[in-house]
């Protein structure tokens, strides 16, 4: 299957979600045909979860730097319901998903310089095993 074949079908799988149809932004579909483009994972992302690329679409994250200490506060209001490892493991995916989303669009759009990119990526790890931990933590005490 050549590179155009390979676009044209996920694009064509794309239009097939109901929410494409909420994502209907020129410029935005253009962007997202290079990003395919350059990333299996993200293609394979917005596919199986397009729901994540609409919430990053529409709080237009895609576009603009997270500030400090954002990512760690949304990671909070995720994992504040999570009442059990399984949840959180499930939770954790799912956020961790979005953010690489998110940065690995801004890098190949290069709406992100290089550090910002590794300084998003590090802050992510960090994140998620921190409050993993602080999670498990306070579930092995409780």
């Amino acid at each position: 299957m050549t590179e155009t074949d390979r676009l044209d079908k996920l694009r064509a799988d794309w239009l097939a979600l109901p929410q494409a149809a909420q994502l209907a932004d020129t410029e935005f579909n253009e962007e997202l045909i290079q990003v395919w483009a350059a990333s299996e994972y993200v293609a394979q992302t917005c596919l199986r979860s397009p729901d994540l690329l609409l919430a990053l679409y529409r709080d237009k994250a895609l576009g603009q730097r997270l500030k400090p200490g954002q990512m760690a506060a949304q990671l909070t209001g995720v994992l504040e319901s999570v009442e059990d490892e399984d949840a959180l493991l499930q939770s954790l995916r799912r956020f961790r998903r979005g953010q690489m989303l998110r940065i690995i669009w801004r890098d190949i759009m290069r709406k992100a310089a290089l550090e910002e990119t590794l300084e998003d990526l590090s802050e992510l790890a960090d994140i998620c095993i921190r409050q993993a931990l602080g999670k498990l933590m306070a579930w092995a005490v409780a």
